[in-house]
């Protein structure tokens, strides 16, 4: 186990992705891995609010799994919970990353999760035209209000990162960065999606 730097969490080294846990797994699959995964000795999720909505018909489907499988099993705070809002609508391109949009998705992720706090709250996708200080401060409420315990960016890019450390510098609360693909290698894949070029 390793303590993620800035934070109190400790976690796995070896972190579950569960993009397809509800969806491309059943619920009986879906808690037979995390069960798996847990007896390993991992304890550290990854999510996201629109995990899965590709492939399953019902929204948010991930995390309506993983919010069962910890009640049923009675080990929330046993798990590091990781989970992402602030997705993009590819067909509009619009990111939900207003202070308005941020607290609406946490309270609505906080309900699917079946649990009170988000260990890891990270944000899926960036846009520029919003200023780092408000999303900063936004994320700093959620932690002050009890809703994260810290918080990360997924898929930001460098001088975003860079300005949102100094930022939440002065208050905490910024833990990690999570891009998308490799940092080792570059992958083509054409999502149509900006933020991620």
């Amino acid at each position: 186990m390793v303590y993620m730097t800035g934070t109190d969490l400790v976690v796995s080294p070896l972190c579950l992705g569960c993009a397809v846990i509800g969806s491309s797994f059943d619920q009986r699959e879906s808690f037979e891995l995390l069960d798996l995964y847990k007896d390993m000795g991992g304890n550290f999720l990854d999510t996201a609010h629109n995990y899965a909505d590709w492939a399953h018909p019902e929204k948010s489907i991930s995390e309506k799994t993983i919010g069962p499988w910890m009640k049923s099993r009675k080990n929330r705070e046993q798990v590091v919970l990781g989970t992402k809002v602030a997705q993009i609508d590819l067909k509009s391109m619009h990111v939900r990353i207003s202070r308005e949009e941020i607290f609406m998705d946490v309270k609505e992720c906080l309900q699917c999760l079946q649990t009170e706090y988000i260990d890891l709250l990270w944000l899926h996708r960036d846009d520029p035209r919003v200023p780092v200080e408000d999303i900063v401060g936004t994320l700093t409420d959620l932690n002050q209000k009890g809703y994260i315990r810290a918080f990360g960016f997924s898929n930001w890019d460098a001088p975003r990162l860079k300005a949102a450390w100094q930022i939440a510098g002065k208050t905490g609360g910024f833990a990690a960065n999570q891009p998308m693909w490799s940092c080792a290698r570059i992958n083509n894949e054409k999502l149509g999606d900006q933020t991620v070029k």
